[in-house]
């Protein structure tokens, strides 16, 4: 039983991993295409960030150096966790065998 319990919260674990890489992807895109938008602009604009429920001027290279650093960070986020699901899928597996092991022992089931 101990095992099953494992199991499924390996299998929630992963799900959240797998959620957690898609977020992370999602917020690389997003930043990557601001950042190419960002390059059509002039050097002289000055641009804005929200902080808080205010904004701050912020010169255009400033905000590319910004952006660029998010972009990353999303990235290396991102392959963080693709090797975290990597590393629950095989304990995922290894308990599956386990559990497939057990149930032949005891023969019940099919050998």
């Amino acid at each position: 039983m101990a095992i099953q319990t494992r199991l499924v919260e390996q299998s929630n674990q992963l799900q959240t991993a797998r959620t957690a890489q898609q977020l992370k992807l999602q917020e690389h895109k997003r930043n990557d295409m601001t950042l190419r938008e960002l390059e059509k602009l002039d050097d002289n604009v000055t641009t804005y960030r929200a902080v808080g429920r205010m904004f701050l001027g912020t010169t255009l290279a400033e905000a590319r150096q910004d952006l660029a650093a998010r972009r990353d960070k999303a990235k290396a986020e991102s392959e963080a966790a693709g090797r975290n699901i990597e590393a629950l899928e095989r304990s995922l597996a290894q308990g599956e065998e386990s559990l497939r092991e057990l149930v032949q022992k005891k023969g019940l089931g099919p050998a």
